[in-house]
Formats: structure tokens, C-alpha cells, sequence
């Protein structure tokens, strides 16, 4: 995607497995990537003025895939949508 472009945009499809430790290198600006969980994420980026950015995603992850957080089900599933709008300056 090409801020200084209106009409381009980008898609990337994320597939991970973080064990009970695991750390996505601070990459979770929407906690949209917890400890324990497998699955995946698809999002699309579009630039739909100069300088402005749409970002979507839609994630579905099987969350306590250890089993052992006892607040939750062992494979609990969680389904994600977020989207939001930046202005580049």
C-alpha cells in the first residue's frame, strides 16, 4: 500500500501458534495477539486519501491451548474484528 496513492492497498494473512511464554516481539498494538493461543488473522490495509489509512482485520484463535489457565476452557474460541483509521502527518 502506497499512502501517497488513494485506491492502493495491502492484504497479509498471519498464522501463529504462541506457546503459554510466547512474545509476538511486542507486535500488539490491539491485543489482538495473546500468550497461548493458535490461529490466525487476516487484514487488509487501504489507502483511501493521501496520507490516509483504513486498516482492517478479522482474526479467529483457539485461545488456552495449553489448558492451563483454569478461568477459561482448554481450545476457547475467539473470533476478532478490528478496523481503524490513521492520519499521517
Amino acid at each position: 500500500m502506497d499512502l501517497k496513492s488513494p485506491g492502493s492497498f495491502g492484504a497479509y494473512l498471519r498464522v501463529l501458534k504462541l506457546q503459554k511464554y510466547g512474545d509476538p516481539s511486542h507486535d500488539d498494538e490491539w491485543s489482538s495477539l495473546p500468550s497461548d493461543m493458535k490461529g490466525w488473522i487476516l487484514g487488509v490495509d487501504y489507502a483511501i486519501g493521501k496520507d490516509i489509512q483504513w486498516t482492517t482485520l478479522y482474526g479467529h484463535q483457539k485461545l488456552n491451548i495449553s489448558g492451563t489457565d483454569t478461568s477459561m476452557d482448554k481450545d476457547s474460541t475467539r473470533k476478532l474484528i478490528r478496523t481503524r483509521l490513521d492520519f499521517h502527518f
